[in-house]
């Protein structure tokens, strides 16, 4: 991994991450890859509630990370505290703090202490039932965002939309999206075989797929009913279906299943870690998601090397380009019109949409791309002027 990671092109930048907790998500994998990639030496991660996995991970590299044990609302001073004195202890360059919670305690600490603060907000979408303690540190973050930070770096266009529009200040922000391991990526496809092997798919079969977990938001009977279409139609298809809760045992799908037909016709495969690798065994991706931020999953595809169709939600136009097809969300049959389209490609086209999808990634959306935009952020450039950093 060390012959991979930058190196900041100008001086030595010491960042401090905050983050409220070290679990496995998205933000986490985020912050893993970024530290990854670039030079270990310039990064401490502080989760203000235990190490989690992901921080036994980062540990397990090398890399520093400390635990101030919030529970509760309750000890959130004394959390403060803790964190004022390892701040400064360590006299950090930047604060990068990690979603709500962090934003506004490690922004607060921070911005005390004549530190630099750079706030990353991934949200997209607003849970109705969400806890009432976010919903006031949201506000408040609103409210504070003209003052604390000196930007506020978005995953996808779409959060950046959100949240200037319940009153994050817009001259603060910046998208950087997501970035991928195009050598891992590479990996996914070079193990097609094996893993068709593993799934019981023959030299013939064609292969549309989804990954994403069991939830309205991704629209798992979207792609289940645009795939009854085609087989309708007369197409030979399995349906492969890879994410948390897409297991046999999940009653609500067996009933879709049986009720559009689909007996003997879908591999359901769970949630894995070697999503590249899934990839690599399907010969069409379908996003069929009602809604999207960043679409991580979309990225991936193209990365790997799958032709794509996928809903216009969230950033899939932006990241999509004119690689694949873009379809109306929650309409099965422009969905099933978007995948038969696909399937219809001479070699020739299907050769050239694949070849610019994984070059698009590469380009515009590889690791090590986002860690230089970051890398400005961190020395202040684009607050010259040098406003690169946007995709």
């Amino acid at each position: 991994m060390a012959d991979q990671r930058l190196v900041w092109s100008s001086r030595s930048v010491k960042v401090v991450h905050v983050i409220s907790s070290l679990k496995v998500g998205g933000a986490e994998s985020m912050l893993r890859k970024l530290i990854e990639t670039s030079s270990a030496r310039d990064h401490l991660v502080v989760s203000l509630s235990t190490v989690g996995e992901m921080g036994a991970i980062l540990r397990a590299q090398g890399i520093e990370v400390r635990a101030l044990g919030m529970g509760s609302p309750l000890s959130i001073l004394r959390t403060a505290a803790r964190l004022a004195a390892l701040l400064r202890q360590e006299q950090p360059d930047v604060v990068q703090t990690w979603m709500y919670h962090a934003d506004f305690l490690g922004g607060l600490v921070a911005k005390a202490l004549g530190i630099r603060v750079v706030w990353s907000v991934r949200t997209t979408e607003l849970p109705q039932s969400g806890s009432s303690v976010t919903r006031w540190i949201r506000s408040c973050c609103a409210r504070l965002s003209t003052k604390i930070p000196a930007r506020i770096v978005y995953a996808a266009n779409a959060s950046r939309r959100l949240h200037e529009g319940l009153g994050y200040a817009s001259t603060k922000s910046l998208v950087i999206p997501n970035g991928f391991q195009m050598d891992r990526l590479r990996h996914g496809w070079a193990s097609r075989e094996a893993i068709r092997l593993e799934f019981g798919l023959r030299r013939g079969d064609i292969a549309i797929g989804c990954v994403g977990r069991f939830h309205d938001d991704k629209d798992p009977l979207n792609f289940l009913r645009a795939g009854a279409r085609l087989i309708q139609q007369g197409h030979e298809l399995r349906l492969l279906m890879v994410g948390r809760e897409l297991v046999d045992g999940n009653p609500t799908l067996a009933g879709w299943i049986q009720d559009l037909g689909l007996q003997g016709r879908v591999l359901m495969l769970g949630e894995r870690s070697d999503v590249p690798a899934c990839l690599g065994a399907m010969d069409v991706f379908c996003l069929p998601s009602k809604t999207e931020g960043f679409p991580n999953v979309l990225g991936e595809a193209m990365g790997v090397g799958i032709p794509c169709v996928a809903t216009d939600v969230g950033d899939v136009r932006v990241v999509l380009g004119d690689c694949g097809i873009v379809v109306p969300p929650e309409d099965s049959e422009a969905l099933a019109a978007g995948l038969e389209q696909v399937l219809r490609w001479s070699a020739e086209e299907r050769a050239a949409r694949v070849d610019a999808g994984r070059q698009r990634i590469a380009d515009h959306y590889s690791i090590e791309a986002t860690c230089r935009k970051f890398e400005q952020v961190y020395d202040g450039k684009e607050d010259q002027g040098e406003s690169a950093c946007a995709v």
